[in-house]
């Protein structure tokens, strides 16, 4: 009972509250202080290698009622102490995972546009650097920010084949073969717009492929929704009427 009002009010209880006041008829938003969950939080958070680890995966309010419910468990039963730490572990891990999913996700959707803006530049005569320059501002993100960078710390007298090679640590493996593409010609002279072409016939064909996955999983994540609220809901309007109106037509003996 005790670890179940810990647990609602971690989810209750907001880390700050937020009040308004009127000064001089002008609305005035302040910060009340954290509530005790969230205090209780802060302290634990307070070892370094702890805070470094969850990073903001996890409030503080969170991580104060985590602390609360081990320290109960730990009254009960010494091992019980190890399951809130391992909660933990698992929501980061995956937070973490479903974070770097979505990014993946989202420079696999970008991907085939980027290289076909890119492709309509070398088209028209440009260099690779120039190309990249004309089409940074029509990017979808993170393309943008992440070329942009590329070409500042170009300018700065850093080779282009190397500020491009740094991108892949944020674009990550979608975009790996478009790097290597541009890395190739920038630094061996290899034609660029055959190679590109290659490359956005690629980059389509895996986001093709990767719309199917999804789609694919359409039913079977509709059979929860399905099971639990459209079968009882048919039951309860066709079959149980059914079963009491044969229930109330039946003629038991004597």
């Amino acid at each position: 009972m005790a670890l179940s009002v810990v647990g609602a009010s971690a989810v209750l209880w907001p880390p700050a509250h937020l009040r308004t006041e009127s000064v001089d008829a002008r609305p005035v938003l302040t910060r009340r202080s954290p509530g005790w969950l969230a205090r209780i939080g802060g302290l634990v958070r307070r070892w370094r290698l702890l805070s470094t680890w969850l990073g903001d995966d996890v409030s503080d309010s969170t991580l104060g009622a985590g602390a609360i419910a081990a320290a109960a468990m730990g009254a009960v039963a010494p091992p019980l102490m190890l399951v809130v730490p391992s909660g933990l572990a698992l929501v980061v891990v995956r937070r973490r995972r479903e974070r770097l999913q979505a990014a993946a996700n989202e420079v696999m959707r970008g991907l085939p546009d980027v290289i076909d803006l890119l492709s309509l530049g070398v088209g028209a005569g440009l260099t690779l650097r120039h190309a990249l320059a004309h089409a940074v501002p029509w990017m979808p993100s993170p393309f943008a920010a992440v070329f942009e960078e590329a070409l500042q710390r170009s300018n700065e007298g850093e080779p282009l084949a190397r500020s491009l090679g740094r991108c892949e640590s944020r674009l990550g493996d979608p975009a790996r073969a478009l790097l290597r593409v541009l890395m190739a010609a920038e630094r061996d002279g290899v034609a660029l717009l055959p190679a590109l072409e290659r490359a956005g016939d690629e980059a389509r064909r895996k986001r093709r492929v990767r719309a199917e996955e999804r789609a694919r999983k359409v039913p079977v994540t509709m059979l929860f929704p399905l099971v639990v609220c459209v079968l009882p809901a048919f039951a309860l309007l066709t079959i149980v009427p059914l079963l009491l109106g044969t229930l109330a037509d039946l003629e038991l003996p004597g």
